[in-house]
């Protein structure tokens, strides 16, 4: 049963993370491709380059601790070289997860509310309507004969 389920985590987990490494190379794609700096091809190597390190840096901060089997291996000192620059990725690729659940959720929760506007929304009888007098704009006169008089 332990390997049923260990297994099953190792897959959601691989899955999560290519659905991340996808996500971001999209976006960092598409916000490269705005900026004048990058042509066609390089903008496509930095943005998988960029997802790539957002990965890692998630399977690093997020991922599972790995424990030394072997009694000679020696753990990674933590703060080291490689998390300084893993880090800052990680976060982008949290940030855009984020951004996205946020634009999703505000999506839904603005066409809930606009569900129960046209709900809340009352109809006059027509003979309301008909005794209701139209507003007419009393008619404006000209600064010239303002002026004049």
């Amino acid at each position: 049963m332990a390997t049923s389920v260990s297994s099953l985590s190792d897959a959601a987990v691989t899955i999560v993370l290519i659905a991340m490494f996808v996500i971001v190379l999209v976006v960092a794609r598409r916000a490269l491709k705005e900026t004048p700096l990058f042509g066609n091809g390089s903008s496509w190597v930095v943005a998988f380059c960029t997802a790539a390190l957002s990965v890692l840096g998630l399977l690093r901060f997020l991922g599972p601790q790995e424990h030394g089997t072997r009694a000679d291996s020696t753990p990674a000192a933590p703060g080291g070289a490689v998390d300084f620059i893993l880090l800052p990725y990680a976060m982008l690729a949290i940030a855009i997860l984020l951004v996205l659940l946020l634009l999703a959720w505000g999506k839904t929760r603005s066409s809930n509310s606009q569900i129960l506007q046209d709900r809340q929304r009352v109809e006059l009888p027509p003979e309301v309507k008909r005794l209701m007098r139209q507003r007419q704009p009393a008619p404006q006169t000209s600064l010239r004969k303002r002026l004049e008089k």
